[in-house]
């Protein structure tokens, strides 16, 4: 019978002979002394402790055991190699090794991991370089994302090297005192860039292996991108400062057919208006060129005060441009409309003209240097630009003998008052001239009146059989007939066209033309 005794390894309990025990503590103990002034020692020991610790279970599972012998602990002692021919290796770094080289096991390596160490426990086990498996994986995620499977499948099914015995089997080295040394030398002199590589986070690490890997690619795209915003960003603000200059030229002669929101803003608005719009677009661009020029030449071109202070008139311009565009859309809010009926003088035939002349105001006379010419005083073709949205409608009555035409003026303003006031203050050219009726192609305000939302709607009356021959310009107020229908291949715009009021409203007086178009109705 022999004694034995309990002891702990690691968190394991192993039942051991008192003489083994004996050779297993005098053994630690001359490993403990011979590490004691090497930095990490306690690391260097631990982990001798627990590779012996494995061997212990792996050899009482295979023997079918439970207590350990000297035998066992001998043969421990030969696989490790003892303190005394660890020094004596030192001694002379010729002698030849004396234990076989195990074969390579397959783990993640935490050290040099980028996501989870899959690649790089790869790349020890066959022996290759890290970067050419990565490039696979990488290239398995083109056909289909194969590789993002195949990556996740080998990261749950790798066991992970905790211990250095395990990144000692991993990279295929013998677990032996000289080993765990040699190991541990090797860590300390890449410590530094090992710690510094480990608490990186996923994503810093990510791009430290794509900069490592393209040879500076990275470094460069990100150049060019800078140098594309600083082009880009400079042409914008360029551009900024063309739209500024051109809206304050439209403020002084406003077409809302050209530029709405500029013929809407009243006089007191503009400026501050204005600065809030060139700052809101401008702080932006010029701290993002600014930004892309530190980017590119690495110098700090603007300090935390200049940034500050952009930042305040940012929030100024906010400020300003809702405060002053809130009481601009209460111009807005309500609506008013007023007609008038007149009276058109019968002709079994009209023709219906579009009066494209301007009426010369004292501005324009100034302007133009129109003084001396009073023949050119009245009238210059030119578009009207007070008031582009006019629309016209022809329609039968039965109800009056008499036609007439009726106008429709609509307008909004900050409350109905208002908007009845801006729409009365519209006036529309409309005159006949024997069986002539010419239609203006705008409205005019009122002095000083600004856009708000201004509409002129004209309803000409003719009674059954009344023919109509209408000018082709005509056809982009007209609104409930296309007098494309009963022009002729080949027309112009401008190509008059003839009409007749039936019960079922205007026909083309053009036969053919009629047919065509009465059969494409039946087909629809």
């Amino acid at each position: 019978m022999n004694k034995t005794i309990i002891i702990n390894m690691n968190g394991i309990i192993f039942h051991i002979e008192e003489d083994a025990y004996d050779s297993l503590k005098n053994y630690m103990a001359a490993i403990k002394r011979h590490f004691a002034y090497t930095a990490d020692s306690e690391e260097i020991v631990t982990d001798i402790e627990s590779r012996i610790a494995e061997m212990f279970s792996e050899l009482l599972e295979a023997e079918k055991k439970q207590v350990v012998v000297l035998k066992d602990v001998e043969s421990i002692v030969a696989q490790m190699g003892s303190v005394s021919d660890f020094e004596s290796a030192e001694d002379s770094p010729a002698q030849e090794e004396i234990y076989v080289k195990p074969s390579r096991k397959l783990f993640k390596d935490p050290d040099h991991r980028l996501i989870g160490g899959v690649c790089s426990g790869i790349a020890h086990y066959f022996g290759i370089d890290v970067k050419w498996v990565r490039l696979i994986f990488l290239l398995l995620l083109l056909p289909g994302g194969s590789g993002m499977l195949i990556y996740i499948i080998f990261a749950i099914v790798m066991p992970k090297a905790n211990t250095r015995a395990e990144r000692m089997e991993m990279k295929g080295e013998p677990v032996t005192l000289h080993n765990f040394k040699k190991n541990f030398d090797e860590e300390a002199g890449s410590g530094r860039q090992l710690h510094e590589f480990r608490s990186k986070g996923v994503i810093a690490e990510f791009f430290t292996f794509l900069e490592k890997f393209f040879g500076g690619t990275l470094k460069i795209l990100v150049k060019l991108v800078s140098l594309f915003i600083i082009i880009t960003g400079s042409i914008a603000l360029l551009s900024v400062f063309v739209m500024l200059f051109m809206l304050m030229g439209f403020a002084s002669n406003p077409n809302p057919d050209i530029a709405p929101f500029v013929a809407a803003i009243n006089p007191e608005y503009q400026s501050p208006l204005y600065f809030s719009a060139f700052v809101l677009t401008g702080i932006p661009l010029v701290a993002l060129v600014l930004f892309a020029v530190r980017v590119l030449t690495n110098y700090k071109v603007l300090t935390r005060t200049g940034s500050f202070a952009m930042l305040i008139i940012w929030l100024t311009g906010l400020g300003t441009g809702l405060y002053y565009g809130t009481r601009l859309a209460a111009e807005f809010s309500d609506e008013a409309t007023f007609t008038e009926q007149i009276d058109v003088a019968p002709f079994p035939v009209y023709h219906l003209k579009l009066d494209d002349s301007r009426i010369i105001t004292h501005e324009d006379s100034v302007a133009y240097n129109m003084d001396k010419h009073p023949r050119r005083r009245i009238v210059i073709g030119h578009r009207n630009i007070e008031i582009p949205e006019v629309r016209l409608f022809i329609e039968r009555t039965d109800e009056i003998s008499v036609p007439t035409l009726t106008e429709k003026f609509e307008s909004r303003g900050y409350d109905f008052e208002n908007a009845l006031n801006n729409a009365r203050q519209i006036t529309y050219r409309f005159k006949q001239t024997g069986s002539v009726l010419e239609f203006g192609v705008g409205g005019l305000t009122g002095k000083r009146a600004r856009w708000r939302g201004q509409e002129v709607t004209l309803t000409l009356r003719v009674p059954k059989n009344t023919r109509l021959i209408i000018d082709g310009n005509l056809e982009w107020y007209l609104r409930n007939y296309s007098l494309w229908e009963c022009m002729p291949e080949g027309s112009s715009y401008q190509t008059p066209t003839e009409w007749i009021m039936t019960d079922k409203g205007m026909k083309c007086a053009n036969d053919s033309l009629a047919t065509d178009n009465e059969q494409e109705d039946d087909e629809q």
